[in-house]
């Protein structure tokens, strides 16, 4: 394992100076929809002594961004736009359709 220079950017951002290969420990909770990129390149964000996150580092020097996705976050944005095409009857073709609930039955001849 090599030593690190950390130079901190933010919250979201640090940039690694490292003598060989490492593992940077980030005290931010880990959850699920954490990511880390370098070099627009992802890496895999694991979980450290059960609560914060690590990454590995290779040797050299590395410009680290976190970042957060809720993990279901495109269902989030899909479902109220579902439940509006619900609501206007797009599934049973009323609004295109035109029907009426209760027709008026046919008589025949007056």
């Amino acid at each position: 394992m090599g030593s690190c220079r950390l130079d901190a950017h933010g919250i979201a951002t640090v940039t690694a100076a490292c003598t060989g290969p490492a593992t940077l420990l980030r005290r931010e909770v880990y959850m699920p929809g954490w990511h880390a990129t370098a070099g627009g390149h992802h890496l895999t964000t694991h979980e450290a002594v059960s609560l914060f996150q690590s990454i590995r580092l290779p040797a050299g020097t590395t410009t680290v961004h976190f970042g957060y996705r809720p993990p279901h976050e495109r269902l989030a944005l899909w479902l109220p736009l579902l439940g509006i095409l619900v609501a206007a009857g797009v599934p049973s073709g009323t609004w295109l359709l035109g029907r009426r609930q209760n027709p008026v039955p046919d008589r025949g001849p007056l």
